[in-house]
């Protein structure tokens, strides 16, 4: 079986009394819901710039009820979902993203730095999907720390094979392509640019186009470091339960 959220803390070396504080924190409520007019209609925008799912480290994060409460708040209105996030808990990817499928109005979400592991995921539910040129996708198989022995870690093998299908399906779907296209793509992290997936069939639209006279994008190497580190934190807590 999958270990709880505690035990995989204490499997990475975590005190159990400081593991259960951690479990038990609540949610972070701080509203992220801003009302705007959008292409002539009165819709709703909710930035998802963080952690999917509850972020041991910080305490905060977007966790699957906070999202319910803000998709409650906005009401049977069109939504915008802007995203720029590390990705996180499958399970609460998965929650979000049918939560999206199950709105009444026109989802459209955009991506607006990464989106990435769950993200991308949550990205799929838009009835429109839209990505800036200066952005990136990435994809790839789920993964998960765990202790067990052989016929336990054959069972979360298969539940990690399951898994990886499921979101190759939704990808191919999308795409028009086949889920082995994408069960391959994602043997690897595999990191697409807005452009990239547009062409790839999961983004609709190509947003904040670059025109032909604008500077080339500085880079930094710093930056890059701490991009690095949120991938692997949400990583860590891809499958947990």
């Amino acid at each position: 079986m999958i270990l709880s959220r505690m035990e995989q803390l204490v499997a990475c070396g975590m005190s159990r009394r400081v593991a259960n504080l951690v479990q038990h924190a609540p949610d972070h409520q701080t509203t992220h819901i801003e009302f705007r007019n959008a292409e002539g209609t009165d819709a709703a925008e909710l930035l998802l710039y963080e952690f999917i799912g509850l972020d041991w480290w910080t305490g905060e994060g977007m966790t699957a009820k906070r999202f319910a409460d803000e998709l409650a708040a906005i009401g049977d209105r069109p939504i915008v979902v802007r995203i720029n996030s590390p990705g996180g808990d499958v399970w609460d990817g998965y929650t979000i993203f049918n939560q999206l499928r199950r709105h009444g109005q026109q989802v459209t979400t955009v991506v607006e730095g990464i989106a990435a592991s769950a993200a991308s995921l949550i990205m799929m539910a838009g009835d429109s999907i839209q990505a800036s040129e200066v952005s990136q996708i990435m994809i790839h198989d789920a993964w998960t720390w765990t202790v067990g022995n052989e016929q336990e870690l054959q069972e979360i093998a298969a539940v990690l094979s399951k898994l990886d299908g499921q979101l190759a399906s939704v990808y191919a779907a999308r795409a028009k392509r086949s889920v082995e296209e994408f069960r391959t793509m994602m043997d690897k992290d595999t990191y697409l640019t807005g452009r990239e997936a547009r062409d790839l069939g999961i983004v609709d639209k190509l947003v904040n186009e670059l025109n032909a006279d604008d500077p080339p994008a500085a880079t930094g190497r710093t930056a890059w470091r701490d991009t690095l580190t949120e991938l692997m934190r949400a990583k860590v807590g891809l499958t947990r339960t």
